[in-house]
């Protein structure tokens, strides 16, 4: 709600992509830790999990797989 109210605080780039990293959606995690490195609020946990985030969508397609 506050990323589509376009919030003043960039922070939330940072929240945001970091819980869209938690709920295993790489593709949303990615899009909003590469915002908020580009608006200087990334984190030391936000760049953790952008610098993840390809190896993380691999690991969670094996598992996918193995739950089918």
């Amino acid at each position: 709600m506050l990323l589509d109210n376009k919030a003043e605080d960039k922070t939330i780039f940072n929240l945001a992509g970091v819980a869209a990293y938690g709920s295993d959606d790489f593709a949303q995690a990615e899009k909003w830790l590469k915002l908020a490195e580009e608006h200087g609020s990334l984190n030391r946990v936000g760049q953790n999990c952008l610098d993840d985030v390809a190896d993380a969508r691999e690991r969670f397609s094996k598992e996918q797989k193995i739950r089918e």
